[in-house]
């Protein structure tokens, strides 16, 4: 696979997640309890998060100020957090504490912010 289609990919993704997020909240903050109270059934998401932020990453590695910048860190970013969750899973169940209406604020506001990104990232990736 080309690394040229990787943005591509990156941007509809973001489209859609930021999408879901805010049209289907209910059913994330139902996934989010899910994931809190039994976090060891979700390792394999972390496993994909963690190969797929890797990927990303290093297919791109630019630090400068072009936008396949933006790729590489959210690759990092994503490793991270799927390391994070490997290493640490208690530092996530510790917000099962937050209240469903913060959460469910949280997944809508977080839902605007990918849509944004896919929209920009898909803007200069498919170079329209």
């Amino acid at each position: 696979m080309p690394t040229d289609i990787a943005p591509a990919i990156l941007a509809i993704a973001l489209l859609v997640l930021g999408a879901s997020f805010l049209l289907q909240s209910g059913p994330w903050l139902s996934l989010v309890r899910h994931i809190f109270a039994k976090p060891e059934q979700f390792f394999w998401v972390a496993i994909i998060e963690l190969l797929a932020g890797l990927l990303l990453a290093m297919s791109y590695n630019r630090w400068d100020t072009t936008w396949p910048t933006f790729t590489t860190l959210f690759g990092w970013l994503m490793a991270l957090e799927g390391s994070l969750f490997l290493v640490a899973p208690s530092v996530f169940v510790r917000f099962n504490r937050l209240g469903d209406d913060f959460i469910r604020n949280y997944l809508k506001i977080g839902g605007a912010i990918l849509l944004l990104l896919g929209a920009l990232l898909g803007r200069f990736a498919l170079g329209n």
